[in-house]
């Protein structure tokens, strides 16, 4: 009988660790993995809220008139334009290194000249504004730069691709899978 007989103070105490490791273990696990989706949750509204000021300052920048006498405000615009260009980049390239997205990859890799092709427009209607005094004088050499409308509605239209990748990531629709 006393074969039979377990010590049951022993092997709770041999037991216990392993339980123990293996809890903390899977607790840090799950941690990890929530914390990682809590920086890219985060990364991607900030990528969001930014790719919008791209499109507003795109949208402003598409509909002033050519023949504005705001060459300041068209050039701060501009320049307003490349700060924030800057900071998306950036924050493309973190969350294409951070996760795996085959389509934000994609986006990423040619947002840099798609911004240059869309700014390079907008730099000849600067260098071509036309003052509004010119434009009272009947002068037949006048040419008055337009703005292009299908321009901004292609760029509006890359942008909401974007806007469409990142969206579940900010919300915690997706979960990342991480490199």
């Amino acid at each position: 009988m006393a074969l039979c007989e377990i010590d049951w103070k022993s092997l709770a105490t041999l037991i216990s660790p392993i339980i123990t490791g293996t809890v903390a273990l899977f607790i840090f696990f799950n941690w990890k993995n929530q914390k990682g989706a809590e920086a890219i949750a985060l990364e991607s509204k900030e990528a969001i809220k930014e790719l919008l000021d791209l499109v507003y300052i795109s949208g402003k920048l598409e509909h002033t008139p050519s023949y504005t006498t705001e060459r300041n405000s068209m050039e701060f615009d501009v320049n307003q334009f490349f700060s924030v260009v800057d900071v998306v980049i950036k924050r493309l390239y973190f969350l294409d290194n951070a996760i795996y997205e085959p389509e934000l990859k994609i986006f990423t890799e040619n947002f840099q000249d798609y911004q240059s092709g869309f700014i390079k427009f907008h730099d000849r209607r600067i260098n071509n504004l036309v003052p509004i005094s010119n434009l009272l004088i009947a002068d037949s050499n006048i040419v008055i730069p337009s703005s292009n409308y299908r321009s901004f509605e292609k760029y509006k239209s890359y942008i909401d691709n974007i806007l469409q990748i990142l969206q579940p990531y900010s919300t915690f629709q997706k979960t990342p899978k991480f490199k």
